[in-house]
């Protein structure tokens, strides 16, 4: 269920998606969504009435300092950073985001090797310690809350990657399937189409290179394939990503059934 801020873009409750046996996510319980930086009054009285419990903020320490998220009156922030600019092989010497980071790149050799290949990043969530400590944390929080019939915010820079697997994570230990799991992964691209068109026409324009830009719109918006690589890492090293939840982030069978029990209607 989308969540309409206009500070705040790609939020979305993922209340009412349904899972394999027939029972529905409970709404007011998980909020996804992009970096709080820029949310209006009137978009944080919003979330407020949703009552969340905690903010956690997955991006690194560069990424929010330069832009840190507003407050949410009664809401606790938590800072888990699910990896560092140098896991996800970002330099971050020109700035923190992204973009500020090719336009300040001149040459196309540069740029090609400064923007990433999410195909290439979203494994190292799987088999690197900072992440998989981040994530392990991240859950238990998302959990725990849940038990309490509170809400958790959770976020990146875009709602996209990093919140991605995180809903990934979430919704496969509630039984939802995973072509219903890569729907909601996908719909992220209702956001951010309009700004990654721009950023891969000024990249044309600076550049001349089709090549560049095409590889930073890619960067910029979700491609199947992300997913899929992260999944596919997951079940060649834990068998499923229940085997990963379970003995790679070492998140005990008592409290799964307990929050599966707490979340579902």
């Amino acid at each position: 269920m989308t969540i309409k801020l206009k500070g705040g873009k790609n939020f979305r409750d993922l209340g009412g998606i349904r899972t394999s046996d027939g029972k529905t996510v409970k709404k007011g319980l998980f909020i996804r969504g992009s970096h709080l930086s820029k949310l209006t009054d009137k978009d944080v009285v919003r979330l407020s009435l949703i009552r969340p419990k905690n903010v956690i903020d997955l991006r690194t320490v560069e990424e929010e300092e330069e832009k840190p998220d507003r407050d949410i009156p009664g809401c606790e922030l938590v800072k888990k950073p699910l990896f560092s600019s140098e896991t996800a092989g970002l330099s971050r010497g020109k700035g923190s985001s992204l973009e500020t980071i090719v336009r300040n790149t001149k040459e196309k050799e540069e740029l090609l090797r400064v923007i990433p290949d999410l195909a290439a990043v979203y494994p190292l969530i799987a088999k690197t310690e900072e992440p998989l400590k981040a994530s392990a944390d991240v859950l238990r929080i998302i959990f725990g809350n849940a038990l309490s019939e509170r809400a958790t915010i959770y976020h990146c820079t875009a709602g996209k990657d990093r919140t991605g697997v995180i809903t990934l994570l979430i919704l496969t230990v509630l039984g939802v399937p995973y072509r219903t799991i890569m729907r909601d992964y996908l719909r992220t691209n209702r956001s951010v189409i309009g700004e990654s068109t721009k950023v891969y026409l000024y990249l044309l324009l600076k550049s001349r290179s089709f090549k560049c830009a095409s590889k930073l719109r890619d960067c910029l918006v979700a491609r199947r394939r992300y997913l899929d690589s992260f999944v596919s890492e997951i079940n060649k090293k834990y068998g499923s990503v229940t085997g990963f939840i379970t003995d790679g982030l070492g998140i005990e069978q008592d409290l799964i059934d307990q929050f599966r029990e707490a979340s579902l209607a």
